[in-house]
């Protein structure tokens, strides 16, 4: 659901593509499609980036990011800072609040920041980096 919510507000195939593929990386990466099953695994084992192998952390890192790079229109961009900021740190409080706060913080920010980048280029880096996220998350 939330994979289908940012491709649409991504608004081009290209980023709307790139949002998609970077969620189900974490579906990948957690084995639940249910936001509230990795809230709960990341509430027990700690933040995406913090815990597993180095390519399921960099996986989680890779698709924060490409979500990070999706949001194209400043209107939009919170949303996809709080999604990476979910994908990253956990959407669940109050367990790491630091963190999480932090991923927040960072995560809306940086998607803010890229919503100047030229559209293009943003959504052409954003696909290969979810796809390189979703082949570490399954390799993972």
């Amino acid at each position: 659901m939330l994979g289908g919510l940012l491709a649409i507000a991504a608004g081009g195939a290209v980023a709307s593509t790139a949002a998609a593929v970077a969620v189900v990386a974490s579906l990948v990466r957690w084995g639940s499609a249910s936001l509230a099953a990795a809230a709960g695994a990341q509430a027990v084992l700690g933040p995406a980036l913090l815990v597993g192998s180095g390519r399921a952390g960099a996986s989680a890192g890779l698709a924060a990011l490409a979500l990070v790079l999706a949001a194209g229109d400043p209107r939009t961009a919170p949303a996809f800072g709080l999604a990476a900021a979910a994908v990253a740190a956990g959407p669940a409080l109050p367990h790491d609040v630091g963190i999480r706060v932090l991923g927040i913080v960072v995560g809306v920010g940086a998607a803010l920041l890229a919503a100047r980048l030229p559209r293009g280029v943003a959504a052409a880096t954003a696909l290969a980096l979810s796809l390189v996220a979703l082949v570490l998350a399954a390799a993972a």
